[in-house]
């Protein structure tokens, strides 16, 4: 792509692939040469793509590789060894450049020129992508060590288990590399990013509940680059009128404190917002469902309000000072109750149509949910629904294991709060039992381990 980064890919229904890139161009592929552009446009794109600089570290070095032991343009006479290896050549003038082999074509295809970084914080290359490190670890006596390329601010274990993949090791290796990483990466922080933007198709941190075996009452909070929200900090149980059942040491179990979305796109949430109001307002048909006067004004305070929020540190709008009250909440609701399903994307899709980032979010609120349950604040009528939706969650997610943790939090702050109240029954644990089975054998890590552990222990 003739851009900075590829923040989204979504595939359509007949096959085509679309994406959504930092220059603000969404572009559709195909295999479908109907529905190819013209000749014109396409050599327009592919000389974009090759005139894409590539910054490097320094004149000497690309990424951790000397330029003298880059090979020359021989190097593209041979065949790649799979669709979308990236290689780096030289060219007789002195200059790299980044190819991209393509099993479709059979031919190598020029992605990039690589140029001198500019500014202090330079970034390394490894198989022609930028990363903020290039680790070298040695795996065994005797054998070259592998780079492992990690972001500062990507989680850990996404780093890792790429690294894992692509040098087809075993993943359980993955909290010995995690722990590496977070070693060697120079004492960077997730929250040390909170008041820098975060790509959110890019960056996430991990959900890690600490163990609630030693009371204490300090929150610390954690910036999530990926949800914007805070990292799970559960608080420890005050005194009650019921003491809940002894917990084992190291338990996680309730998880009280709930997360908030503090980094978010709100400039560009306020325009699509009003530009979904504005399409119906200017139809006929659907200009009863627009914004009145009075709630068009509730709601420019409230991105008001948001922006606010998300203000590093939180600072009290100039328009207003005063925060949503109730009714402020039910009319806003109301609202996106009355418009239809098209302007309410992607809530009324199916959960396979989310994207990685949609996901987490709706686990997240999954688990606020359970949080609030947990204080005996939720409307009994919602009960049955939020457990139908955690566990679709984990019955769909096989992929993100931060989506598969927050809703699995939620499901035992569930099981945990029904037991206490009585109202377990000895179906619901019987049922519950083959999901987390299943959780377990998806996200075979620690945390998910230890957790679905102590939630088979309160189902007894």
């Amino acid at each position: 792509h003739p851009a900075i980064s590829v923040w989204t890919v979504a595939t359509m229904p007949n096959g085509d692939i679309v994406t959504g890139c930092s220059d603000g161009v969404v572009r559709v592929f195909s295999r479908n040469e109907s529905r190819w552009a013209n000749e014109e446009t396409i050599r327009s794109f592919e000389t974009q793509v090759a005139n894409q600089a590539i910054p490097s570290n320094c004149s000497e070095l690309v990424g951790d590789v000397k330029k003298t032991d880059l090979p020359g343009p021989e190097a593209l006479e041979r065949s790649g060894s799979k669709d979308g290896q990236v290689i780096m050549v030289k060219t007789a003038a002195g200059s790299v450049e980044a190819h991209e082999w393509s099993a479709g074509e059979g031919k190598w295809v020029k992605v990039g020129d690589v140029v001198d970084a500019v500014g202090q914080n330079q970034k390394q290359l490894h198989n022609g992508k930028e990363y903020d490190y290039v680790f070298k670890v040695d795996i065994k006596d005797g054998a070259p060590p592998l780079s492992l390329p990690y972001n500062a601010t990507e989680n850990p274990y996404s780093a890792a288990q790429r690294f894992l993949a692509e040098n087809e090791l075993p993943m359980e290796y993955i909290d010995q590399v995690v722990s590496f990483i977070e070693k060697n990466a120079g004492g960077v922080k997730i929250e040390q990013q909170s008041q820098q933007f975060v790509d959110p198709y890019t960056g996430a941190s991990r959900y890690q509940a600490n163990p609630t075996s030693t009371p204490s009452s300090n929150h610390t909070s954690y910036s999530d680059p990926f949800t914007g929200a805070s990292r799970y900090a559960p608080v420890s149980n005050h005194a009650s009128a019921t003491p809940p059942p002894p917990k084992p040491a190291n338990s996680i179990l309730p998880v009280k404190s709930t997360l908030s979305f503090k980094q978010a796109n709100i400039p560009a949430m306020e325009n699509k917002f009003k530009h979904l109001n504005d399409g119906l307002s200017g139809d006929p048909n659907t200009s009863s469902l627009a914004l009145t006067p009075l709630e068009f004004k509730l709601f420019n305070r409230s991105f008001a309000l948001m922006k606010a929020k998300a203000h590093s540190p939180p600072k009290v709008p100039a328009e207003t000072s005063a925060e949503l009250s109730q009714k402020d909440i039910d009319i806003i609701a109301d609202v996106l109750a009355r418009w239809p399903s098209l302007q309410r994307f992607p809530a009324a899709g199916p959960y396979h149509v989310l994207t990685k980032t949609q996901k987490v979010a709706l686990a997240t609120i999954a688990f606020n949910y359970s949080v609030v349950e947990l204080v005996g604040k939720m409307d009994p009528l919602a009960a049955p629904a939020h457990v139908s939706l955690v566990t679709l969650i984990l019955n769909n997610e096989k992929e993100d294991n931060e989506t598969g943790y927050r809703a699995l939090v939620a499901l035992g702050n569930i099981i945990y709060t029904t037991k206490n109240q009585g109202s377990l029954s000895e179906v619901a644990a019987a049922a519950y039992k083959p999901l987390l089975t299943n959780v377990a054998t998806v996200f075979p890590e620690e945390r998910v381990l230890n957790l679905v552990q102590e939630i088979k222990a309160l189902l007894g």
